[in-house]
């Protein structure tokens, strides 16, 4: 099987639910049976006990299991037959109403600046070097929180990650005044990063941009936001253009922006 990230984690155990039920058994056949949207964090084998805290880290395989609504992932290579209780955890992808507009401002967290992206345009076809720094010399950078007005007259659209109702992941499309629609703004919180968020973030994004007549989306990203640069490649985004000037005789001169498209499918 093949290496499937999850998308959600939380820190309590769902216990002897239906669900946690369904999971302790013959999984294969017992998991569409219940129409449900949630993901595996954890495991409880008859040998021992998996804290729903901790992550697995260096797993080789994972195993994907497709049901009705957004697809669950175990994060562990198991065997059927060492499945004890799974623990489940609800992750839920929409758009954000006025309701719960003042999660448009959701707070920024830290991210690690892991090097610098050199794009790079031959022949009419760009391409890119990444140099890395090395790891005891790398840092953490924060974005200023923005002050973003709750805006849907203007076109604009909000999509919010919510586990247990609280925000986690924010991602912000701009209307455009072309084919593309702006993806202004995408982020995690750091506890729930690399889980599979981000992609269910785009995802959606993709299905409000297609809702609202675009042919794609597009977004911008620093040259030294190397994880952010990776991340919108693995997603489908192409580099379209770099800026080298935008920070020029600023506090962050030296940077660049680059410019990033996604198609959508027709």
């Amino acid at each position: 099987s093949s290496m499937v990230e999850q998308s959600a984690v939380n820190r309590s155990v769902v216990g002897s639910s239906p669900i946690a039920s369904a999971i302790s058994g013959p999984l294969e056949k017992r998991l569409n049976s219940y129409p449900f949207q949630g993901y595996i964090h954890g495991f409880e084998s008859r040998t021992g006990h998996q804290k729903s805290n901790q992550r697995f880290e260096g797993y080789s395989s994972n195993f994907f299991v497709s049901y009705k609504y957004q697809p669950m992932v175990l994060r562990k290579p198991l065997k059927w037959n060492n499945i004890g209780k799974a623990f489940l955890y609800m992750i839920e992808i929409k758009t954000i109403g006025e309701e719960a507009k003042e999660d448009v401002n959701l707070t920024n967290e830290p991210f690690s600046i892991l090097g610098r992206v050199k794009p790079r345009l031959e022949n009419g076809v760009w391409g890119y070097e990444i140099e890395f720094d090395p790891p005891d010399n790398r840092l953490e950078m924060t974005f200023p929180d923005e002050k973003r007005d709750f805006d849907l007259n203007g076109g604009n659209v909000y999509v919010g990650a919510y586990e247990n109702g609280r925000c986690i992941g924010l991602a912000c499309l701009q209307q455009a005044p072309f084919a593309y629609i702006y993806l202004d703004d995408l982020k995690v919180n750091k506890a729930y990063r690399r889980m599979g968020i981000g992609a269910s973030l785009i995802k959606k994004a993709k299905e409000e941009a297609m809702k609202n007549g675009y042919a794609g989306i597009y977004t911008i990203v620093q040259d030294n936001n190397v994880g952010a640069f990776l991340f919108y490649l693995k997603s489908g985004f192409a580099i379209g253009g770099f800026d080298n000037r935008v920070y020029s005789h600023g506090k962050q001169e030296g940077k660049g922006d680059i410019y990033l498209y996604l198609d959508l499918a027709k």
